[in-house]
């Protein structure tokens, strides 16, 4: 589960920093980003992309989990429970956090922000 949870923020600042610099020379991000990205829309974007792998990987896990929860027994039960509740807990700190944490300390500004639209397609 830790594994996981760190692979997910690793991911996710990874893009980040790859939307945010002017020049992507690596990742699955290339070609999709110009030389005039802002560090909001960088934010933005990155989130957006790294939203739905993070969820299917946990949806995945917690429902792979279920079986075990199901018919695990007294010892396998309690096990199941506290994984897919960590992984839960795990992917909405990782999904509402790091993306705040970052903002914080490269001193992003959301003031006058408007979305652009290009980041949906």
């Amino acid at each position: 589960m830790k594994n996981l949870l760190i692979t997910f923020v690793i991911l996710l600042v990874n893009s980040l920093n790859i939307c945010a610099q002017k020049t992507v020379t690596i990742g699955i991000l290339v070609d999709q980003y110009s030389e005039n990205t802002e560090p909001l829309d960088a934010i933005v974007s990155a989130c957006l992309q790294r939203f739905r792998p993070i969820i299917l990987a946990t949806l995945t896990t917690v429902l792979g989990l279920i079986p075990l929860y199901i018919g695990g027994g007294a010892m396998w039960e309690p096990m199941a429970i506290t994984i897919m509740i960590g992984l839960l807990f795990g992917t909405i700190v990782t999904l509402l956090f790091v993306p705040s944490i970052y903002s914080v300390l490269y001193k992003v500004d959301y003031k006058n922000y408007k979305f652009n639209n290009k980041f949906l397609k």
